[in-house]
């Protein structure tokens, strides 16, 4: 799920502006990190002001609209901890760069944790965002706090028109920021085992 901010029906009680300016200065610092291991911000930042998109563009979203369907969600709760599977949710977006597609789908499980006043949710989920040119496919995981707000990351490739691009887009408290790259996706390390005793 990409939206800022959880369904109201999630919420225990209203966020804060401070949590607000704290989720996006997180974000902020995943972006320059990133950014630093590039070798700086000077193409992913500026490149965005250009007519070409460089090997690295800086890109901002922001949810247009949202519709959520439950129609095929299961949902069981244990040990006071409750589990989501098949949690559907449709969105538009606006998009500073028009490689991302405005449509977008997504398919979320979630485990829900009751902590006193609060509850607290751990998720994963898939993404798909399309257009006629191509689409764009990948997954995420995060959760969300006590305010209600969105934390994560997702990762999506690109294919058809959009072939040779992938994404690592964080999630903010009004959307999304994060950078499109050209090439491929590095592969994934190999799981670290504790050595043999």
């Amino acid at each position: 799920m990409a939206a800022g901010t959880a369904p109201s029906h999630w919420r225990t009680r209203p966020a804060h502006g401070k949590g607000d300016v704290v989720r996006t200065l997180r974000l902020s610092l995943f972006v320059m990190l990133t950014l630093a291991l590039l070798g700086g911000p000077s193409e992913a930042v500026l490149a965005q002001d250009e007519e070409e998109a460089g090997p690295v563009t800086y890109v901002t979203g922001t949810v247009l609209s949202q519709d959520i369907d439950t129609t095929e969600e299961e949902w069981s709760q244990e040990g006071g901890v409750g589990h989501a599977r098949g949690f559907k949710v449709l969105e538009t977006w606006e998009w500073s760069d028009p490689r991302l597609p405005t449509e977008k789908a997504t398919v979320m499980n979630f485990e829900m944790y009751d902590i006193g006043d609060f509850r607290e949710l751990a998720f994963q989920s898939t993404h798909l965002l399309e257009d006629p040119d191509g689409h764009w496919a990948g997954t995420a995981s995060g959760f969300f706090d006590q305010d209600g707000g969105h934390h994560g990351v997702e990762f999506l490739t690109g294919h058809g028109a959009y072939e040779g691009l992938f994404a690592t887009i964080g999630f903010t408290a009004d959307g999304a920021e994060g950078l499109i790259f050209e090439g491929e996706m590095p592969p994934m390390p190999d799981p670290l085992e504790p050595p043999a005793e």
